[in-house]
């Protein structure tokens, strides 16, 4: 009936990739109709290949690399799981005392931003003089849809500084993480779906962004594109794609390099990243008869 269809529209089924037998058999697993996601179970996987907790063992490797390249053939997801043991894998560099001071540093940042929104009409709006019967006010306004391509050097605060400018103007936002950190992007994911943040208001992408840049760019419905962490022989092509749609472009300013540092402390706090995507509306009022 109607309840069961849509209740199976609405369920994902996932295949745990925890045996030989199932890494033998990916590839039909993968192309079954259905399937929606492949999970690898890291720790189980391990004991029953004998190499239990040696997950820089080339064998696990090996599983993980045949099980992307079925789901990606075949258009399904892949999750792996059992590495939250090994901070060395999922801190991307950080100590322990370093990442806990760029979550603090990453929620003040948010608590800053939050802020601005009531006050940008009147920091960057205004009354103009004009030699005629009018009042002239002008009023900032969203841009609408912007890509933001985050930092690579810095996956967490610098993705969170430039996304917060995006959202206090009032746009939406379409999120490509860092390439080769994109655990804290997705993990603040999960942090904003269970938040008051309004669904489809920020939507992150992980992935190569060699594949995805020139589709985000070039995308119609997109009318911003935050290029902060473009790698640079990427940069004149998505220049181009966004020109092909004539959406604004915000880029790193001159000089400046995509690395960890350069939205510590007062140097993240700009409002170049809110001003960047916001229109100015100009309004004439006739005054008198």
């Amino acid at each position: 009936n109607e309840t069961t269809a849509a209740m199976n529209d609405a369920t994902s089924l996932v295949v745990m990739m925890e045996t030989v037998a199932a890494l033998e058999n990916v590839e039909e697993i993968a192309a079954t109709e259905g399937v929606d996601m492949l999970l690898i179970g890291s720790n189980d996987l391990c004991g029953e290949m004998g190499i239990t907790g040696q997950y820089d063992h080339p064998k696990l490797k090996d599983a993980f690399q045949r099980t992307i390249d079925a789901a990606r053939k075949h258009g399904k997801h892949v999750g792996i799981g059992g590495l939250a043991s090994r901070d060395d894998l999922m801190a991307h560099g950080y100590g322990k005392s370093e990442a806990t001071e760029e979550v603090a540093a990453s929620i003040d940042r948010l608590v800053w931003f939050a802020g601005w929104p009531d006050k940008i009409p009147a920091v960057l709006g205004g009354t103009n003089p004009v030699a005629s019967s009018h009042f002239v006010f002008t009023i900032p306004e969203p841009t609408g849809v912007v890509a933001i391509v985050a930092p690579e050097r810095s996956p967490l605060l610098g993705l969170v500084t430039r996304l917060a400018g995006v959202l206090a103007g009032g746009n939406v936002a379409i999120v490509l993480a860092s390439e080769g950190a994109p655990l804290p992007a997705v993990t603040l994911a999960e942090t904003l779906a269970v938040s008051d943040v309004p669904g489809g208001v920020v939507n992150i992408l992980t992935g190569r962004r060699s594949e995805l840049m020139p589709h985000l760019t070039r995308h119609a419905d997109i009318d911003g594109v935050d290029l902060w962490g473009c790698p640079d022989d990427l940069l004149a092509d998505a220049e181009r794609g966004a020109a092909e749609h004539v959406a604004r472009v915000a880029r790193r300013p001159h000089g400046e390099k995509d690395r960890a540092s350069a939205f510590q402390g007062e140097r993240g706090e700009r409002i170049d990243g809110m001003t960047a995507f916001l229109e100015m509306k100009t309004v004439w009022h006739p005054i008198g008869s």
